[in-house]
């Protein structure tokens, strides 16, 4: 809900300087009891949102009439019209419903029918049935409990898409296996000859320059030296398992087409937005040049 203030403060800055000099007659706040914990929470809403309008509206230059703003809240918190004719009150009113609809989207159970009392009482000075303090801590609370569960939808779906990619893969390699050409050393990691190099052979302690091609089981590229016109550097043992025993199997000048299991690649974490949890990968590597510390380049 503090969204929903943020918006207020800047309705309240754009408004124009000119309010009304009436006085208008002090709306009737409905009678409720909080049953539920629907109810309380909408209620705590209102309680929390009701005193920092109110507190709002003291800072403000011009005299905004709270009654007049309590009726153009009324007017549209319960409709679907999007006329503005309270000024301030009608705004407000309309970026609460839109709040409320989100949570209703976000399937957050409240009781919508609580909220204006609480709001209203708070905004008019008289008593609530929760006090400020205690509807702060409730929204604490609440924000808390959000997150929790926000945490846990997204580690579910983690889940979910780690067991879908593990699957994926496993298909993936069993058929590329019986692909003529590929072969599989004992960690698994499957492997093609486009080009055998006759250049340096690559140990632990080397640098390579490369060229390569990453792609998802599924053939989505996700990342290219050949696209960047750029080949990449890096020791042998800083990348990937798959990649390190891949290119120890390789000499300067080799072209070869790495099919790598997720347990040699990113494993249950997953890289960035494109290589989901669990994902086997596909690599196109030209090894450009070698570079090995006390050791001659004897080709």
């Amino acid at each position: 809900m503090k969204h929903l203030i943020t918006i207020i403060c800047c309705l309240l800055v754009i408004l124009p300087a000119t309010a009304k000099k009436r006085k208008a007659k002090q709306p009737k706040i409905q009678k409720v009891e909080l049953k539920t914990e629907a109810d309380s929470l909408a209620y705590t809403f209102g309680v929390v949102n009701g005193h920092d309008i109110s507190n709002m509206l003291k800072r403000q230059d011009k005299k905004i009439e709270v009654n007049d703003l309590i009726k153009g809240i009324d007017k549209t918190f319960y409709t679907d019209s999007t006329r503005f004719s309270y000024e301030l009150g009608l705004q407000m009113g309309f970026a609460m419903k839109q709040q409320f609809e989100k949570m209703d989207k976000d399937s957050i159970v409240v009781n919508k029918n609580m909220f204006l009392p609480a709001l209203y009482a708070a905004l008019l000075g008289k008593e609530t049935l929760i006090s400020k303090n205690d509807a702060e801590t409730k929204i604490d609370q609440f924000g808390q409990e959000q997150r929790k569960r926000m945490n846990q939808k997204a580690e579910a779906r983690k889940m979910k898409e780690a067991k879908e990619n593990l699957e994926a893969g496993k298909r993936f390699l069993a058929k590329k296996e019986q692909e003529p050409g590929i072969y599989k050393t004992a960690s698994g990691l499957l492997y093609k000859v486009l080009r055998e190099g006759d250049g340096v052979k690559i140990t632990p302690d080397c640098k390579v320059k490369v060229n390569y091609i990453g792609s998802l089981a599924g053939g989505k590229q996700f990342d290219s030296s050949y696209s960047r016109n750029e080949p990449a550097i890096f020791g042998v043992t800083d990348v990937i398992k798959g990649w390190s025993e891949g290119l120890q199997l390789m000499s300067k000048g080799g072209k070869y087409i790495l099919y790598v299991p997720s347990e040699l690649a990113y494993g249950e974490r997953g890289a960035g937005s494109d290589i989901g949890p669990n994902s086997a990968l596909k690599f196109e590597i030209e090894i450009i040049d070698v570079i090995c510390p006390n050791r001659e380049d004897k080709e």
